[in-house]
């Protein structure tokens, strides 16, 4: 099992400018991490080749590099993952919606289509995540059209319930396809006349997180399970941060004693 973090699990200390590129990568050897994920909030497309460089000489073998962009323009895409490569990532993960036009299932095969020349180039894998616009039948579609073994699923455990799918559905519906997990725990309170989803420490929530790893694991044994947050701002900045910090801790060791069970 590869325990993982990626840099939204440092969501407020990265948009307070407390945390920059280097600051997390720091912060995930001190977590001794198996799997880092740089993802879009924190630019690594703008990251000059000298900087690159010395990230892939720093890091590497310490842990698996992977990235997280944003997009569905194939020119961005194409830049995304060629500093990927300069950084030394194995797979980019990409969320392919939330721009104001929900693309279609072909419109997305196209574009994905286009980037396989790259990506057989660089023996980089493009991981399409179920995020708020498209249903998990629709990513296993694209998937299953583009018919590439360079193209998977970086499954979020809850993201599709903005489309009222459960993960159970969601995570049944992608598992043949699964390459990464992004992995938090949830709990749901009444909240006014309706119900609060609220991020929470792992193990405290909903989350079937036993069920998703062994499952994953049965059939790609190579998956990594990788902390995301979803944990609310608090009244201060420092207490935010201390919340943050504390949470991710306690996240990596529940997932890491997992593993030794």
């Amino acid at each position: 099992m590869k325990v993982g973090i990626n840099s939204y699990a440092f969501r407020w200390a990265i948009s307070y400018g407390m945390m920059d590129i280097h600051r997390f990568l720091s912060k995930c050897e001190e977590l001794d991490v198996d799997v880092v994920q740089i993802c879009d909030n924190l630019p690594f497309a703008d990251l000059d080749e000298e900087t690159c460089q010395a990230i892939r000489e720093r890091y590497s073998g310490r842990f698996v590099l992977k990235t997280g962009y944003k997009g569905l323009e194939k020119g961005d895409i194409e830049r995304a993952l060629c500093v990927s490569h300069k950084l030394g990532a194995s797979s980019m993960r990409l969320v392919i919606d939330g721009f104001g036009h929900k693309a279609s299932v072909d419109e997305v095969v196209e574009v994905i289509k286009g980037l396989l020349p790259l990506l057989e180039k660089l023996d980089m894998r493009l991981s399409i995540e179920n995020h708020f616009e498209h249903t998990p039948e629709e990513l296993r579609s694209i998937v299953e059209k583009v018919g590439s073994s360079y193209i998977t699923i970086c499954y979020d455990c809850f993201n599709s319930i903005a489309l009222n799918i459960d993960t159970e559905h969601s995570f049944s519906t992608l598992l043949p396809y699964i390459e990464d997990v992004h992995v938090k725990d949830v709990q749901i309170c009444r909240f006014n006349t309706g119900f609060l989803f609220r991020g929470c420490r792992m193990g405290e929530g909903i989350l079937d997180v036993e069920d998703i790893v062994r499952r994953t694991l049965a059939l790609h044994g190579e998956a990594a399970f990788i902390l995301e947050g979803w944990i609310d701002e608090l009244s201060s900045q420092e207490r935010t941060l201390k919340q943050e910090e504390e949470i991710n801790k306690d996240a990596i060791r529940y997932l890491k004693e997992l593993d030794h069970e």
